[in-house]
């Protein structure tokens, strides 16, 4: 019985991926080998399904941001999935080769397209760079084979190993060249695993998936904030209002606490929209302002050794008094608001 429902289920899939009819363009119906669609069907409706559904849930919070950035690239949706199947969209995510980050880039290829990857920072594990890096190269690899099929396989097996395949196999389909055994089973379980995962995706009531938990409406809109001198995250994060551990989890690029700007070369820092607009409500709300300091005498002189340069906040506490913050000593001084007068202009 159980061998009859799996059937069913199966021919239910085969019906949507194609081989009854075309429900998309990413691939065409011919692309996947049956029998390996099969196999991953069954792993991800069993076996596999607790990974599968919480690689779906993790997905959720950046699926907003991928695909917008895949369209601003002229790029089609379904490569969100190609995502999915290399990391789950887990940012530290390590693969044996040492590929990272949610597009699993390798060093070289990541700093080909533009990805910095150093001691302090590895923009690998950043989603919304790596992003846009993975969308660059894909559309690279698409202008070389005009065929998503072989544009995904490219992107697991390298573009040169595909056209080798082609060359040798004489043919531009890749359930072809999966058949004659001239691309590793690995690279073509992988353009049959985004393949299924789309489809999976898609039907979940008929094949039993569950929807992933929102908690909060994805953003399409991530802003970048732009960091022009050496900072502490702990300084950004008194300046937006929002917990280090925040900064840290939608900036995981960042290995060490000091965030690497300069003027000449700002380092982005990058927050989903709503909590760029949640830090500017609660500024307003705690009333505070900021200064970014050109004279530091006065202020040294009040026992805030500044530099030029250095921020500082400026906080009324009281009906006469005003606390000024300077986050990068993690210090602070309390002055009347005459007091204050006198310094005005003078910072």
């Amino acid at each position: 019985m159980g061998k009859i429902i799996f059937s069913f289920m199966f021919y239910c899939l085969a019906c949507s991926l194609g081989w009854a009819r075309d429900r998309t363009i990413f691939f065409n119906k011919d692309d996947v080998e049956e029998g390996r669609a099969r196999f991953w069907f069954k792993y991800y409706t069993q076996e596999g399904r607790a990974t599968f559904l919480r690689h779906l849930q993790n997905g959720e919070s950046y699926r907003g941001l991928v695909e917008f950035t895949l369209a601003s690239y002229g790029l089609p949706s379904e490569l969100y999935y190609l995502g999915l199947i290399e990391s789950g969209f887990i940012p530290h995510s390590v693969s044996s080769a040492k590929a990272r980050g949610p597009w699993q880039f390798m060093v070289t290829t990541g700093v080909k397209y533009g990805l910095r990857v150093d001691q302090a920072v590895d923009e690998r594990m950043s989603v919304p760079k790596s992003t846009k890096a993975a969308a660059h190269y894909l559309l690279d690899l698409h202008n070389i084979f005009h065929n998503w099929a072989l544009a995904a396989a490219a992107y697991n097996a390298g573009e040169y190993k595909v056209l080798d395949a082609i060359r040798k196999g004489d043919s531009r389909n890749l359930r072809i060249l999966c058949e004659q055994k001239l691309l590793v089973l690995e690279t073509c379980d992988y353009v049959a695993k985004i393949w299924v995962a789309i489809q999976l995706d898609r039907r979940r009531l008929e094949f039993g998936i569950e929807a992933p938990e929102i908690t909060e409406t994805p953003d399409f809109f991530w802003r970048a904030i732009p960091i022009k001198r050496v900072s502490e995250i702990s300084e950004l994060s008194f300046t937006l209002g929002q917990a280090e551990t925040e900064i840290r989890y939608f900036n995981p690029d960042l290995l060490t606490t000091i965030i690497p700007g300069s003027l000449t070369q700002p380092y982005y820092v990058y927050l989903p929209n709503r909590y760029f607009l949640q830090s500017k409500k609660i500024l307003e709300e705690e009333g505070r302002r900021a200064f970014k300091i050109k004279n530091p005498t006065p202020l040294k002189k009040l026992g805030l050794e500044l530099r030029i340069g250095d921020a500082l906040w400026v906080r009324k506490i009281s009906g006469n008094e005003l606390r000024l913050e300077a986050p990068s000593l993690g210090k602070h001084i309390v002055l009347s608001m005459q007091e204050y007068e006198k310094l005005q202009g003078q910072y």
